[in-house]
């Protein structure tokens, strides 16, 4: 280092300096200095009162305050003490080389006697103003570098000394802090004035209040949007319950007291998504998605509430407009078509007394087409209905064989000669479904059948009873003679198994695609597929059973969820992981009706303690997103808190509905779905629920080396826990349950994967392979589990 700079480390206290008097006067001095850099928080303010103070404290002729970014590279320079136009031939800032760049590496003040022979080793940029004596000193704060303090030319030309660099050194430390503190104080400013400008433009209305007095502090654009023909008595919103009233989603009027505003205040808890109607004086309703959480002091106190509301009316108008828009247009077009039905009839007789038989046969095909038409009419008004989920189910305990075989005599009527072969057991359960929809729904197959084969070719009909479910099958198994094109069953049923494309079907799709939404909405699934080598077409399709069609079924209603040890009568707990509020919405408001308690939560992170604090009976999940995490979440939700879990995915998503079986999902719902289906779904989760609890006679299964305890679902090999997956334990507790009985490939698909992965036997196949392998079990010489060649699959009595 050149013998002419000095540091407080280096260069010893003067103590002719200043006498105690002055070193007092000089410290009372620092004292003021560091409450004028404090007394405001404007990062600039303070900034130029550092270098202003910086040259009041040490006589400095003229000081330079060089800010930092948090990188590193300079942010800004306040100049104090010079004259006008000093510094304006300066081009560039210090580029911190030599003297200014050694700064930067001290901690403590750096002093130079002269250094004006020397500027531009300095470092200084060309046009700076002269410096002989030189006082700088580092602002440093938490480990990060503020600015750089540089003082020159003190008065009557004496260097800086001891003094000076000491008192700077302690003023440095108190500038860090007030630096630091302005900017924390204009970040927060900014995030504030950001989150504002957010909030206000945001399309959903927030409020905050004040959690002592219930004053409304603050509202967005969007909430003077929604309540703009709101006139509150004296302009106040505490005297909003005199004018407003509201209901909940289920129609019960909602008391003020238990609006989610007021429970967040009383209680902590926080709302999520909780539909309420607002009836304004004006006689508007307005539907909103409510959110409702507290906010906290340091202390724990709540000090407001924020309310986000999502006006979900639009969405509703929307739809009911765009029905109101299909009826009429169905009604205009029905109106057309009477006439022309009329006129047909007025024509027959006309051409009849004439003998003609040609007239009379296009007539006969007007007719048939005037019919066609109207039907095609009535099935888009249906369509409407089910993507809104406002189609209409009556659900009432019906007989399988009365059905069928009313289904085939109306469908006789009008195809004289089709020869149907029937095949249902006389003790088959009544099954719960809307009879005059799923006999639409039996003729529509058969009229699909017949056009794509032919006539002579007989329709076989067979009904089965699968656990909870009656399975109906619709088959033949004659080449096509009837289409030019080949027969091809609509995309949509087959949309979940896109390597099946090739073999798709199309034929009367909207027909089709009604059909599935109608046995979607009864809590079924319809999938169709070809027969072997191509020959014949067979449709499946299930119906859940009656709740009273058999003793030995869990006859356990909704209302009573055993596993969870809720209270007979208490309302079963539905949890929705869902983030679409469009979704969110009609779901919650479908479970309320339904006298189910919803329960809601957007954050993931929240889900795992909503599942243990809660305890719900069933969470549905919206997996339509694909994140890995999801399905993280979805497979600690099923087997550490063991919650049955119906998963909600966009059509074609085959490998989310694997990934999701795989994780361990009871079932799977398909998007747009119906009310009506949703409610069948959860009926037939909660009841498979019910029948899992029941179907465990025994504490545990063992056999040699293995043991299986159904109360923890843990398996043990020779002392030593299986790790087995979700599906691959279901699988395990389907054999073992049934253990000493063969039990078919359908019927262990069914169980444990859906009826929708009937015929899958590769899958199974390829299951059955890995638990062995993790159960220690040979193919050739099975200890455990038997393969029934042709059949299915046995497991070994204890």
């Amino acid at each position: 280092m050149p013998s002419h700079i000095s540091t407080d480390a280096l260069t010893e206290a003067d103590p002719t300096r200043r006498d105690d008097q002055g070193n007092v006067n000089r410290y009372t001095d620092l004292d003021t200095a560091c409450l004028r850099i404090s007394e405001s928080l404007e990062t600039e303010t303070v900034l130029q009162g550092v270098i202003d103070n910086a040259r009041w404290l040490t006589n400095a002729r003229y000081g330079v305050l060089l800010a930092f970014t948090g990188s590193g590279e300079v942010e800004n320079i306040f100049t104090s003490g010079t004259t006008a136009g000093e510094f304006d031939r300066v081009q560039t800032p210090p580029q911190g080389k030599g003297l200014l760049g050694y700064l930067n590496e001290v901690q403590g003040p750096l002093r130079v006697a002269d250094i004006a022979s020397h500027p531009k080793s300095a470092g200084l940029p060309d046009g700076h103003p002269p410096m002989r004596a030189f006082l700088g000193m580092p602002i440093r704060r938490d480990g990060l570098h503020l600015g750089n303090i540089y003082l020159a030319e003190a008065e009557r030309g004496e260097e800086f000394t001891s003094d000076d660099a000491d008192i700077i050194a302690r003023f440095a430390a108190h500038a860090g802090n007030a630096i630091s503190n302005a900017r924390k104080f204009e970040a927060e400013r900014r995030i504030k004035t950001d989150l504002k400008a957010l909030v206000d433009i945001s399309p959903i209305a927030v409020l905050v209040f004040d959690a002592k007095t219930g004053m409304l502090l603050a509202a967005n654009r969007e909430n003077q949007r929604m309540v703009e023909d709101l006139h509150l008595p004296g302009g106040s919103w505490e005297r909003m319950p005199e004018v407003v009233s509201f209901r909940r989603a289920d129609g019960r009027e909602l008391p003020f007291s238990d609006l989610p505003s007021t429970r967040v205040m009383q209680s902590g808890e926080t709302v999520r998504a909780e539909e309420i109607e607002i009836c304004l004086p004006s006689g508007r309703t307005i539907t909103a998605l409510v959110n409702a959480a507290p906010i906290y002091s340091d202390r724990g106190e709540i000090v407001s509430v924020v309310v986000a509301m999502q006006d979900m009316t639009p969405h509703y108008d929307a739809e009911r407009m765009r029905a109101a828009l299909l009826g009429l247009v169905s009604q205009e077009l029905r109106t057309p078509l009477s006439a022309i039905k009329g006129s047909i009839v007025a024509l027959s007789d006309i051409v009849s007394s004439a003998n003609s038989t040609e007239p009379l046969h296009l007539l006969q095909i007007i007719d048939h087409q005037a019919d066609v038409m109207r039907s095609q009419i009535n099935r888009l008004t249906d369509l409407s209905d089910l993507e809104f989920g406002t189609l209409q189910i009556n659900l009432e305990p019906t007989d399988v064989k009365t059905l069928v075989s009313g289904a085939i005599r109306e469908f006789e009527r009008n195809h004289p000669g089709q020869e149907f072969l029937q095949d249902i057991p006389p003790d088959l359960p009544n099954v719960m479904m809307d009879a005059q929809r799923i006999d639409h729904v039996l003729r529509d197959l058969f009229a699909h059948c017949f056009k794509h084969y032919s006539e002579t070719d007989a329709i076989t009909v067979s009904a089965r009873r699968r656990d909870l479910h009656v399975v109906f099958t619709i088959s033949t198994h004659m080449d096509c003679t009837h289409s030019h094109q080949p027969p091809q069953v609509f995309k949509r049923l087959l949309e979940g198994h896109p390597e099946r494309a090739k073999d798709n079907l199309e034929g009367d799709g909207l027909a089709l695609t009604i059909s599935k939404g109608i046995v979607n909405a009864h809590g079924g699934r319809l999938e169709a597929k070809r027969g072997e080598a191509n020959h014949g077409m067979e449709f499946t399709f299930t119906i859940p059973i009656a709740d009273d069609a058999d003793d030995s079924d869990p006859s356990i209603s909704d209302r009573q969820a055993e596993p969870s040890g809720r209270p007979v009568g208490e309302k079963p707990r539905i949890l929705l992981v869902v983030d679409d509020p469009h979704i969110l919405g009609i779901t919650r408001r479908t479970l309320s009706r339904a006298d189910y308690t919803p329960l809601a939560s957007f954050d993931l992170d929240d889900i795992e303690q909503l599942v243990a604090s809660e305890n719900p009976d069933l969470v549905l999940f919206d997996l339509s997103n694909s994140e890995p995490k999801e399905f993280d979440v979805l497979d600690r939700i099923v087997n550490s808190h063991r919650v049955p879990t119906i998963a909600i995915l966009d059509p074609g998503d085959e490998a989310g509905a694997i990934l999701a079986y795989d994780k361990g999902a009871d079932g799977y719902i398909v998007k747009p779905f119906s009310p009506t289906e949703l409610l069948a779904r959860i009926r037939s989760s909660l009841r498979r629920k019910a029948l899992s609890h029941r179907s465990d006679p025994h504490e545990a299964y063992a056999l040699g080396n293995l043991r299986i305890d159904y109360t923890s679902h843990v398996v043990t090999v020779a002392g030593q826990p299986a790790q087995l997956t979700a599906t691959e334990y279901k699988l395990l507790h389907e054999l073992s349950n049934g253990a000493g009985r063969v039990m078919t490939q359908d019927e262990l698909l069914h169980r444990v994967w859906g009826p929708e992965y009937a015929g899958e036997s590769q899958l199974l196949r390829a299951y059955v392979k890995t638990l062995r392998q993790k159960l220690g079990d040979n193919a050739r010489k099975p200890s455990y589990i038997f393969t029934e060649h042709g059949i299915g699959y046995r497991m070994a009595k204890p």
